[in-house]
Parts: C-alpha cells; sequence; structure tokens
C-alpha cells in the first residue's frame, strides 16, 4: 500500500483555537507522513531538501525513509527518472538514501495516534482512484506550489484521506486563521513522530547515477 499512497500523493500533490479532529479509524491500514527536511548540504544532497517520509503500521512497525529530490517546476519532487521497463517500486526505491526501522509498543502506537487527533482539519474520505486533497482549517489551495508536508491516512476499503501543508511562501495569500492553522498542524505532526523519526539520517549511500542528477546550483 505505500507505494500507491506516495503515487497518489505525487499525483494529487472550525476556527483556529477548535480541532475538527483527524479520527483515524481503529483498522487503519498505514499512516503515512512525510515533509521536506532541510540540510545545508547542497553539495552532497543537492539544492532541494531531503524529503522523510515515515510509515506506520497498525500492527506498529515505523518505517523512515530518506530521499533526495530534484527541482521541478512546482518545487521539489523525488529524484528519480521513470525507464520503459522499470518498476514503480524500482523507480521510487532508487532516490532513497537511508532508511530505519522501530518497532512501536501499543502506548507508543496509542500515543502517536492521540497526537494526530489534535490535527485542525477535516477528513476526507474517497477510493484511491478519486482521491482529492485536503487542507487545514480555513485553508484552500492558492497555489499550484507542490505541499511541504503531506499526511496520508489508509484504511480498509480502500479509502484514503490526504492532508497537505504548505510552506510559508506558498500559502500566500491566505487568511490569518489558515496560517495559524498550518503552523498548528505541522507542530503536530512533527511531535507525534519526533521520538522515532530523527530529521536527518545518521548514515546514507546516494546511488551514483542519482548523484549526477542532483541540481548543485548554491
Amino acid at each position: 500500500m505505500t507505494t500507491a499512497i506516495f503515487v497518489a500523493i505525487g499525483v494529487a500533490l472550525v476556527s483556529s483555537v477548535t480541532s475538527d479532529g483527524t479520527h483515524v479509524p481503529d483498522d487503519f491500514d498505514e499512516i503515512y507522513y512525510v515533509r521536506n527536511v532541510e540540510h545545508n548540504r547542497p553539495w552532497t544532497f543537492g539544492d532541494c531538501p531531503l524529503g522523510r517520509e515515515v510509515v506506520v503500521q497498525r500492527t506498529g512497525r515505523l518505517q523512515i525513509s530518506w530521499y533526495v529530490q530534484r527541482a521541478d517546476i512546482h518545487g521539489c519532487v523525488r529524484a528519480f527518472d521513470l525507464g520503459p521497463s522499470d518498476s514503480i517500486d524500482a523507480v521510487m526505491e532508487a532516490p532513497v538514501i537511508a532508511r530505519k526501522v522501530v518497532m512501536l509498543n501499543q502506548s507508543s502506537l496509542q500515543e502517536l495516534l492521540k497526537r494526530l487527533e489534535s490535527l485542525r482539519w477535516q477528513a476526507d474520505w474517497s477510493g484511491p482512484k478519486n482521491m482529492d486533497e485536503s487542507y487545514s482549517t480555513d485553508c484552500k489551495r492558492t497555489t499550484d506550489a507542490l505541499p511541504g508536508r503531506s499526511l496520508a491516512i489508509a484504511a480498509p476499503g480502500p479509502k484514503i484521506s490526504v492532508l497537505s501543508i504548505f510552506d510559508k511562501m506558498a500559502r500566500q495569500p491566505a487568511e490569518a486563521s489558515c496560517a495559524t492553522n498550518e503552523i498548528a498542524n505541522a507542530k503536530v505532526l512533527d511531535t507525534a513522530v519526533a521520538p522515532f523519526a530523527p530529521l536527518l539520517p545518521a548514515q546514507y549511500h546516494i546511488r551514483p547515477a542519482i548523484a549526477e542528477r542532483l541540481n548543485r546550483e548554491r
């Protein structure tokens, strides 16, 4: 399901003090959170930030993957090239530079889920083929830019709900309450995974063919 969620996000890509509630189903399949991470190492990782994806399964398995990105007309995207004979899994895997797996106990998993309940948005459930973005409370898409953070929750059906959070410049102009809710949601998501997912990997390996495709203009 992970690859399907990522591809779908890539294609799609009440008041400010109250919470609409995420309402993660008890029988969820996976929770997927991806965000950009600044690295200040352009000659190693390129001009774009790293992508960090965190996938949480109902069993408590949590996987963190870091991947390099390249510039696109609407922002930064995973640094892959799709060849005629390449499988989607192989293409998605090529830019990955590090991976870590953690098994959460039931208490840690429930604490993570509890934190997500304070997100300020209204989950919009749909099938993978008809998936739409949802936004923070009081927000709407006003830009063609890619979101800086995305949350996807997959449940049996199958059904998926996606929350997109945009960086400061990408969400202008916007209502003040929108900015407040986006900042709050980013904090909730980062805090939920922080005990298990460092921002940057301790060790990494970049495939030479991928390294050649990175932008290094700084």
